[in-house]
């Protein structure tokens, strides 16, 4: 991306609006990014800013950049992100079993050891979201409870970012979705694995862990309300028909709307010990079927958007026949990620493992340009893509 400052009194129809000098959600625009198509938008815009920042590779004047900037869209490549943001996770892995530990054993919440490395999180999320999308891929059926928080907090991340959520607002989003489930520590695993239906008693207990997360924060010093509304609401649905109070549409902050989707979305995504992991294709289909319903269409629409067709992490299948795993989203063109070649075209595993842009990439001179043509099922032909990116 190559963002150029320019005052709203310039502006002109065909500019990509790629930032405000404002967070996005203190205005009426819904999604962050957007292409000026009358002058209605810009007197809108005039409204709100004083000064804008456009995308000059998405809109006008793009012509003038694109044939000069073949990474079209990657400002910091994956693999210069990835050694930091593996760091980060692993610290923030083993912090937060430390803190599982010790309210297990009857201490209370301390969150100060893990403050600081979720704002590297945080950081390291603006920097590059591919590098933290990946490591949402690190997860078994058998240590889900533990990374789901985790992973969650990276997906509420990258939706914050993309509604132009200020620093400190993704800060306190990160926290609440990492503490969010707090409360189920006081259930014994058997339940909360439980492969058969559960009984009345069971869902009523299950949902008590709600109750059970607020007492656990609201005793916690230095957690923000924000955080504790995290809690309180991500299980409230937006037609009200959540637990624990039914509140609905505006009533569900906007921190546990959000959470809401990604805990869901992560869910679907993961595997479990008592359901079979989904395809990202799945799981988005199902998050836009309960638009409306279960959640704010508006931001169902805008999580999908951030994600793409074929995220990050994904298995694909290319026009040649070839297998990869997507590491790196293209800006310009969603549907031409940098990835990283695993099967050839006999479906046996390369030599080595090429990193390639589709924006740019063909297999030679006389060879049509390489598309993908579907994403795979998790686990396809045996393939954990974490191995080889990691």
């Amino acid at each position: 991306m190559i963002e150029k400052k320019v005052s709203v009194d310039y502006l002109k129809p065909g500019m990509y609006i790629s930032n405000l000098d404002r967070p996005w959600v203190d205005t009426d625009f819904l999604f962050q990014g957007f292409l000026i198509k009358t002058q209605g938008d810009i007197d809108k815009l005039k409204e709100y800013c004083t000064y804008v920042f456009i995308d000059v590779e998405r809109g006008a004047p793009a012509e003038a950049y694109l044939t000069e900037n073949i990474e079209s869209g990657i400002s910091i490549k994956v693999e210069e992100e990835l050694p930091k943001a593996k760091a980060t996770y692993n610290r923030l892995t083993e912090e937060f079993n430390n803190i599982i530990d010790k309210l297990k054993s009857g201490g209370k919440l301390n969150i100060e050891t893990i403050q600081k490395d979720l704002h590297l999180l945080v950081d390291g999320g603006l920097r590059n979201n591919d590098a933290y999308l990946l490591l949402t891929k690190l997860k078994t059926k058998d240590n889900y409870t533990y990374t789901h928080c985790l992973s969650s907090s990276i997906f509420g991340i990258i939706m914050g970012k993309q509604m132009g959520l200020r620093k400190e607002q993704l800060q306190e989003l990160a926290l609440g979705c990492m503490f969010f489930d707090i409360g189920k520590i006081k259930y014994p695993n058997e339940l909360l694995v439980k492969t058969g239906p559960l009984t009345d008693e069971e869902i009523s207990l299950i949902k008590n862990h709600v109750n059970d997360s607020i007492e656990i924060l609201k005793n916690t010093h230095g957690i923000q309300q924000s955080v504790i509304d995290v809690a309180l609401n991500h299980h409230e649905r937006f037609n009200g028909t959540g637990y624990p109070a039914g509140k609905k549409g505006s009533e569900i902050p906007l921190f546990a709307r959000i959470a809401g989707i990604v805990d869901t979305y992560d869910a679907l995504t993961s595997l479990r010990i008592y359901h079979k992991q989904c395809s990202h294709e799945h799981a988005i289909k199902e998050l836009y079927s309960l638009r409306d319903i279960d959640f704010q269409a508006d931001l169902v629409e805008m999580f999908i958007q951030c994600l793409g067709i074929y995220p990050t992490g994904a298995l694909v299948e290319l026009n040649t026949g070839e297998v990869a795993v997507v590491l790196q989203q293209n800006m310009i063109s969603r549907l031409k990620p940098r990835i990283m070649l695993i099967l050839n075209r006999k479906k046996e595993f390369n030599n080595y493992f090429p990193i390639i842009n589709l924006l740019t990439a063909g297999h030679g001179k006389n060879e049509k340009q390489l598309e993908i043509i579907k994403t795979l099922e998790p686990g396809a032909y045996g393939i954990n893509p974490a191995e080889f990116y990691l």
